[in-house]
């Protein structure tokens, strides 16, 4: 992400990554949102070829998931809606 750009171009680049995720998913790959890829900055640099006056926001993995392994079937807990969404104006 070009570092002139303004704080909202942020958004922008999430978007961008969900959509990502979303078309590597309809291509039956998976992906990884690496947010530690910002803090390797500079590794990133060496191996891609990113200049410095790009912003690393965010790094993401994509292949093929391995759907025998066992973290591939954990499925976590979540709390009901109701407990974590307030409604306002309706």
């Amino acid at each position: 992400m070009d570092r002139n750009l303004g704080a909202y171009s942020i958004f922008d680049a999430g978007l961008l990554a969900e959509n990502f995720a979303l078309l590597a998913t309809a291509k039956d790959l998976g992906s990884c949102f690496l947010a530690v890829s910002v803090l390797f900055a500079d590794v990133v640099r060496r191996y891609t070829g990113i200049p410095e006056s790009d912003q690393i926001a965010m790094g993401i993995a994509i292949g093929y998931p391995d759907w025998s392994a066992p973290i591939n079937g954990f499925c976590s807990e979540r709390e009901h809606m109701e407990k974590v969404v307030r409604w306002a104006g309706i």
